[in-house]
């Protein structure tokens, strides 16, 4: 599995992915802790213009608020419940960083890329919208499709009524 996320993902990818827990995971023992978020904010830090001193004070005045409302519940809590807590106040300006972590794109999407250059080909790049929904699924599921007899399903086809148009 390690050889498989090396091989998709690259090394700042994972590094980014690592510290997400730090800004979304409030059961995590590195919530809110600013030494682990230093991938995510070396490569957004400077174009959504976050202070990381700033950050530093918020992060650790947010972990303070969050655990003395919260208490022994921050284990058990969703990070929906934490943001409640945080979004009123004006004081925390520099934890857009959490926005950022939320809005990251998924990294599955060359996958899904590759995947949709097989099904989409040039002889297919007139295809509706339907079927090449139809086709996607398809191939997501090649394991279930395989198991399907072709026979049953061709000659279910066969005997419906004529499907032909008919001009007068």
């Amino acid at each position: 599995m390690l050889s498989e996320l090396q091989r998709r993902f690259s090394d700042q990818a994972l590094s980014i992915i690592g510290s997400l827990a730090s800004l979304l995971c409030p059961s995590s023992s590195k919530f809110f802790i600013f030494e682990d978020i230093r991938p995510l904010l070396s490569t957004y830090g400077e174009v959504c213009n976050i202070n990381e001193s700033l950050l530093t004070a918020e992060m650790t005045v947010a972990l303070n608020l969050v655990t003395k409302q919260l208490g022994d519940k921050l284990p058990q809590s969703d990070l929906q419940t934490v943001l409640k807590l945080l979004v009123p106040s004006v004081a925390f300006s520099n934890l857009k960083c959490v926005q950022i972590a939320l809005t990251l794109p998924v990294t599955s999407a060359s996958c899904e890329r590759s995947a949709m250059n097989l099904i989409k080909t040039y002889l297919r790049n007139r295809t509706e919208d339907v079927r090449l929904s139809d086709l996607a699924t398809l191939f997501v599921h090649k394991e279930h499709a395989r198991a399907l007899d072709r026979d049953k399903i061709i000659d279910t086809f066969a005997n419906r009524m004529d499907r032909r148009i008919q001009f007068s």
